[in-house]
């Protein structure tokens, strides 16, 4: 992620409110969360088989 844009805004913002300089790893950090590909993917899985089984159910002809 390039902030070289927004160094100049992000200068006058820190002036303007009188923050304690943060660097820009801790701004990544703070903005970036570590997202785990499998728990994701896992999730989606049994949500789209949630849905699927609750269509087959509602929607089988009587």
């Amino acid at each position: 992620m390039n902030l070289n844009r927004f160094k100049p805004a992000w200068s006058q913002f820190r002036l303007m409110n009188s923050l304690p300089p943060i660097t820009d790893d801790e701004v990544l950090h703070i903005i970036e969360t570590p997202h785990n590909r499998m728990a994701t993917i896992f999730r989606s899985m049994i949500r789209h088989t949630a849905m699927y089984s609750f269509l087959i159910v509602c929607c089988q002809g009587c």
